[in-house]
């Protein structure tokens, strides 16, 4: 079994509720749009993540720019379930600076020895800040 990614938003930030609803706060539907460059943006990366087999599950997450293939983010991490499991969500802290718009390129592999595969794009385009409300 090889996990696969459902769906991947991006978003400011995830918070939990008492009762365990996870609440998902400035999601980036259309892209992220600046007012500046550079600008270092917190965001999170919340996936849900389906045919986990049981055992640890290590996972690699990446943030590419199409501009530049250095990655601008990197994040390893484990899954760790005692019987195969169909889904988990993780929310992923995901600082990235940006040092021009283009394409946000959001990247996942099961293990070091895998391709990466892209499991999200994202327009990044520049605003006026003159045109921002104040």
């Amino acid at each position: 079994m090889t996990p696969t990614i459902a769906y991947t938003i991006i978003c400011d930030d995830v918070r939990i509720e008492n009762n365990g609803k996870q609440i998902l706060i400035g999601v980036y539907a259309d892209g992220i749009i600046l007012t500046h460059l550079p600008v270092v943006l917190r965001l999170v990366l919340w996936v849900e993540v389906r045919n986990i087999p049981s055992g640890i599950t290590r996972l690699q997450f990446q943030a590419l720019s199409n501009e530049d293939p250095t990655p601008l983010f990197k994040s390893d991490g484990e899954l760790q379930s005692e019987s195969a499991v169909d889904m988990a969500h993780l929310s992923i802290p995901m600082p990235v600076k940006f040092q021009s718009t283009g394409t946000l390129v959001i990247q996942m592999r099961a293990s070091a020895e895998a391709d990466w595969d892209t499991i999200k794009t994202v327009k990044v385009s520049m605003i006026n800040p003159e045109s921002v409300p104040t």
